[in-house]
């Protein structure tokens, strides 16, 4: 107990920095969400509970980690579709960082193929 509490403390001074020059402020570290969903069919580090994902995303907003990293390749798209859940209501406490450009189909499968194209 004595070293989650400590680990706690550790991670609510988590040292802050600005990013750029136009005053966004970003903890040193994020939470990286890739592994909170499935790949297609597949898992990048086993099987994905979304209950515990969220529940991660939450206490890491607790403990001052705002910095979240996701892509619309992972899933594809379900990882973006958890953040959105796990900050429903809280987004403006949050700081999203996403990837993008991989070309995904009309039946959310990843082409390989990368998609630059701006489209409105």
């Amino acid at each position: 107990m004595c070293a989650i509490l400590l680990t706690d403390l550790w991670l609510m001074e988590i040292k802050q920095i600005a990013l750029g020059s136009q005053g966004l402020v970003v903890p040193v570290i994020g939470l990286g969400c890739m592994g909170m969903t499935g790949f297609e069919e597949g898992h990048m580090y086993g099987p994905a509970d979304e209950q515990e994902a969220i529940a991660t995303i939450h206490r890491s907003l607790e403990l001052g980690g705002n910095f979240l990293d996701t892509a619309d390749l992972y899933g594809p798209l379900k990882n973006e579709q958890l953040i959105a859940k796990a900050i429903s209501g809280k987004r403006d406490q949050v700081i999203l960082a996403t990837k993008f450009g991989w070309e995904i189909d009309d039946n959310n499968k990843v082409t390989w193929a990368i998609n630059g194209k701006k489209t409105m």
